[in-house]
């Protein structure tokens, strides 16, 4: 995470930045809060919903400068300035999205978990994020299926996964559950490492305030748990 600085945190940069992704990866999806901004767009509604919902600003939450996540089938390396680029889905590397072709896979390495999606859940959505920001994203539902990789969750996450729900209902695609099956199943292995056990007690034991001091130090020890 970037600390927040309104002086270089503008929506002109974050706009410059996101442009930058789409002209060096063309096929980038864009996802976490900015890509559910631009699907719940595509349904008519203003694409700073969920911030309003959360309380929160588009371009930063806390002390910390938003990030901007995709989902990029190539391994890139694009220079992330000034708002840091998360490659992985809700910063976790316990689950990934692989690109081969036209087909795309949910995999873990951790979980040995590896099964292709149907090509509608991945299917690219043009639309536009906050300030008016071109971007490609994924469907609402997928945006919804996406939320169960990411293990625990804070209160604020949760509502936008119930927002995300809300508007996933309305969303005219024709999107069974069963093309979300490997969601499911990789949600379900995930839930028997000790990893889920840790965070749920480590979030009831700690206030907020005192997670966020820790961070810098629990987040790279994450990546070593099963």
């Amino acid at each position: 995470m970037t600390t927040y600085s309104p002086e270089i945190h503008t929506a002109e940069a974050l706009n410059a930045e996101i442009e930058r992704i789409y002209r060096l990866q063309p096929g980038t999806l864009l996802v976490g809060s900015l890509g559910r901004a631009a699907a719940f767009k595509t349904l008519g509604y203003n694409p700073a919903i969920e911030f309003e919902h959360r309380g929160q600003d588009p371009l930063f939450a806390g002390h910390n400068a938003r990030d901007i996540d995709v989902i990029i089938g190539q391994d890139t390396a694009i220079k992330d300035h000034p708002y840091e680029i998360d490659y992985q889905v809700f910063s976790t590397p316990r689950a990934k999205l692989i690109q081969d072709g036209s087909d795309w896979f949910l995999a873990s390495d951790r979980k040995k978990f590896c099964e292709p999606l149907h090509p509608a859940v991945m299917e690219p959505v043009a639309s536009e994020t906050v300030h008016g920001i071109n971007c490609t994203t994924v469907p609402v539902r997928t945006h919804l299926a996406l939320f169960g990789l990411k293990g625990l969750m804070s209160p604020k996450m949760l509502r936008s996964r119930e927002l995300t729900m809300r508007f996933s209902a309305i969303e005219k695609l024709d999107l069974p559950d069963e093309l979300y099956k490997p969601f499911v199943e990789l949600e379900a292995l995930d839930l028997q490492g000790i990893y889920p056990f840790l965070q749920r007690h480590y979030r009831t034991l700690l206030p907020e305030h005192i997670r966020a001091k820790l961070g810098p130090i629990t987040r790279p020890l994450k990546n070593l748990l099963p």
